[in-house]
C-alpha cells in the first residue's frame, strides 16, 4: 500500500495535479506524503525546473507539528523549516505566557488585551 501511495503522490506532484489520498490510521500517510513531496522538490531543483519549490504543511495542533518534524528528522531529508504556533504557544504577554490556558481562553485574553 505504501509503495502505491508514494507512486501516486509523486505522479501528482510531478504533473502538478491535485491528489486526494486515503489510507487507514497508522499507515504513515503524513510521513509518506512529506517525503514524497521533498523527493520531488529535490528532483525539480536538481533539474533546474523549479529552484523555489516549497512545501507548506499545516496541522491543527502544535503537538502534531512537533511530532511530524521529529519523524521527518529521522529520514534522509533535512528541509529548512519554520514552526509557527498559536497565541497559546507563541504569545509573549505575561498575562498569557506560561499560564497554561486553553486555546480559547488564550485567544479571549489576547483579544481583550488588544482592545483594552
Amino acid at each position: 500500500m505504501q509503495n502505491e501511495f508514494v507512486a501516486k503522490m509523486n505522479e501528482a506532484i510531478m504533473n502538478k495535479k491535485n491528489a486526494l489520498m486515503e489510507c487507514p490510521t497508522g499507515t504513515g500517510k503524513t510521513l509518506m506524503m512529506l517525503t514524497s513531496a521533498l523527493a520531488c522538490a529535490q528532483k525539480l531543483r536538481q533539474t533546474g525546473e523549479n529552484k523555489k519549490a516549497q512545501i507548506i504543511y499545516t496541522s491543527r495542533t502544535f503537538t502534531q507539528l512537533n511530532q511530524v518534524m521529529r519523524e521527518l528528522k529521522k529520514t534522509d531529508y533535512v528541509p529548512k523549516s519554520v514552526l509557527l504556533g498559536s497565541r497559546q504557544v507563541m504569545c509573549i504577554n505575561d498575562e498569557i505566557k506560561g499560564k497554561n490556558l486553553s486555546s480559547n481562553m488564550a485567544n479571549f485574553k489576547c483579544r481583550s488585551l488588544r482592545y483594552s
